[in-house]
């Protein structure tokens, strides 16, 4: 691994005020914790936090309580979106036309005839990951709700992107907070950072929500190895089109537009909205 083989895109922040870790349980984050914690990236972080949406399969459950079990030299803590339910309870209490929460939804495929299967718009990152994260960088950084902050970056915030997909890096959001990317630093890709964990009896889940629309069908298939998951992904699939969409055609999970319990996950699906890429960044990581 070269020291630091992207410098203008990734370094260390000079005096940060707080180090933290945006931990989504998945491959590249999962590597990004372990490094830290054995010294091989620092400066060492204070803490990682993970944003649970309230629908994290049984396997990203199961691998962050491993983790948290570790010993890690830094504490990981779990936020949640304030005042609101699980992103799954929010999208069925809309279904049942509860408008209130109509807001933070992932996005549909919608099917209208006569015309191109099109997409909602993404809101599930913004509200479920976004900003409980930072709300909680906020105070952990003293600075209050709503306020500006230093005009400088004071906060460095870990983000695990590996350099294949480092199309998925964006600038944060606000003026005191610097994202950095370790895994750029260490000029790792996706296997890289697989082999990482397997070297330490480790194999990651893939990190994203039951009722993610980005799965491609290897993620759906191997969700629907959990019963327990699957079933909860195909009643909100079926809730969708419970008669109270507010929606100019008929909302899917899947891209075929086809009812999740009759889709063939084996058989190649096409992608009638390819266009629109994939998941953001603080997804699936």
């Amino acid at each position: 691994m070269s020291e630091n083989a992207y410098p203008t895109l990734s370094r260390p922040l000079e005096d940060a005020r707080l180090r933290v870790v945006s931990f989504g349980a998945g491959v590249q984050s999962t590597t990004m914790l372990l490094m830290a914690a054995e010294g091989l990236i620092g400066p060492m972080p204070d803490l990682a936090i993970f944003a649970d949406t309230g629908d994290e399969p049984r396997r990203v459950q199961d691998h962050l309580a491993l983790v948290q079990s570790m010993g890690l030299p830094f504490p990981i803590e779990i936020v949640r979106a304030r005042g609101q339910m699980g992103i799954r309870d929010q999208v069925l209490a809309w279904t049942r036309g509860d408008t209130k929460n109509a807001n933070g939804r992932p996005p549909l495929f919608i099917d209208t005839p006569g015309k191109r299967v099109a997409m909602t718009k993404r809101q599930c990152t913004q509200d479920w990951k976004i900003i409980p994260i930072e709300r909680r960088i906020r105070e952990l950084a003293g600075i209050k709700p709503r306020a500006h902050g230093p005009k400088q970056p004071v906060v460095e915030q870990w983000i695990g992107i590996s350099i294949d997909e480092s199309y998925r890096m964006k600038p944060a959001r606000t003026r005191w907070i610097y994202k950095r990317h370790p895994l750029i630093e260490a000029d790792m890709n996706r296997r890289a950072c697989i082999a990482f964990c397997e070297a330490r009896g480790i194999k990651p889940p893939k990190s994203a929500c039951r009722i993610c629309t980005f799965h491609d069908d290897a993620q759906w298939l191997d969700l629907k190895q959990s019963p327990i998951d699957f079933e909860m992904a195909c009643e909100v699939d079926e809730a969708l089109r419970s008669g109270h969409s507010t929606l100019r055609g008929t909302p899917y999970l899947h891209r075929s537009c086809k009812p999740l319990r009759e889709v063939d996950f084996t058989a190649s699906q096409p992608d009638p909205v390819a266009w629109l890429g994939e998941c953001e960044g603080m997804c699936g990581v």
